[in-house]
């Protein structure tokens, strides 16, 4: 990465509980974090796929949560959540009607790109979404 990309970039993170509430705060931190960097979340996906990503680090890994938000070229979103188990996920086929498994259909469908980063003891599930500078 070259010095200019560098000083592009923006980065931040947050430790949450393996808990509900954490969603929330989730939600708040990615938010404080666009409004901090004067970006907008024009198509408000950010917030719908962070609490997907985070709602499943707490139902199905251990430990904390660690979210963090990175802001590449002013109009990319990088939002990635570290849990504790090595485990991917797996995108499952579900009834349209039913209750939970959703998550990481909608992650593929409203994001511009996703991914999970496996490593021994923890890995990364993150995805790209666009922002815009705010107007203001």
């Amino acid at each position: 990465m070259s010095r200019a990309d560098a000083e592009r970039e923006q980065r931040a993170a947050i430790v949450l509980a393996s808990e509900s509430a954490s969603l929330g705060a989730a939600r708040s931190f990615v938010s404080a974090m666009l409004e901090l960097w004067g970006c907008t979340d024009p198509d408000e996906i950010v917030a719908l796929l962070t609490s997907e990503i985070v709602s499943n680090a707490v139902r199905h890994a251990t430990g904390n949560v660690t979210l963090e938000v990175i802001l590449v070229n002013r109009d990319e979103l990088r939002v990635q959540a570290r849990d504790e188990s090595p485990d991917a996920p797996v995108i499952r086929s579900s009834n349209p009607g039913g209750v939970g498994g959703h998550g990481l259909t909608i992650i593929n469908s409203l994001s511009s790109r996703w991914g999970v980063e496996r490593y021994d003891d923890h890995k990364v599930v993150w995805f790209e979404a666009p922002v815009s500078p705010d107007s203001h």
